[in-house]
């Protein structure tokens, strides 16, 4: 099993290199729909959103994890909310279970623009994604396929972990 923020920090590196990825997921967050053809919503939920971003060089499928409502709160409750996911997801990897396989906090110049990006599970498009709203977890391909672990939000007021994937150095700024 490889080290869950260390290939984080690797496609990090990599999305760092591909300026029309990074490009896509910044427009997004600052919500500058009219210049450009908007990213295609894969999914949301009741308080965030999943964008499709693209393909890496790598293979590896890009979505962007923002707020619904980006204005509704504070950026710092966002960033702790999104830490905890993905050390969360990270926790999962750990054990076994199948969370996005990486994680990559994203920051805008204004307190609303925050986010992740993340495995896009669908492939571009290719597979089908259901989840469980009563669940963290979805099935690829239908109710038996794969199951995957999707909504990794602290629903329950867990205490915060110490950035990690949000630390400056460890994340993109946009």
């Amino acid at each position: 099993m490889h080290d869950y923020f260390a290939y984080s920090q690797s496609v990090r590196r990599e999305l760092e290199g591909r300026a029309d990825l990074t490009a896509i997921a910044k427009r997004r967050l600052e919500i500058d729909i009219g210049r450009d053809k908007e990213p295609e919503i894969i999914g949301s939920g009741d308080s965030n959103i999943v964008y499709r971003i693209g393909r890496l060089d790598s293979g590896l499928w890009v979505a962007l994890r923002a707020r619904l409502f980006p204005h509704e709160m504070a950026q710092d409750l966002v960033q702790d909310r999104y830490e905890f996911f993905c050390q969360r997801a990270e926790a999962y990897h750990n054990q076994g279970r199948r969370p996005p396989s990486f994680c990559v906090g994203v920051v805008g110049r204004h307190e609303s623009e925050i986010g992740i990006l993340l495995e896009d599970f669908t492939e571009g498009g290719k597979r089908m994604l259901i989840c469980d709203p009563c669940s963290v977890e979805g099935h690829l391909d239908g109710n038996d396929g794969e199951c995957i672990e999707v909504d990794l939000d602290n629903l329950y007021g867990l205490p915060i972990p110490a950035p990690k994937y949000f630390a400056p150095g460890n994340r993109i700024n946009f």
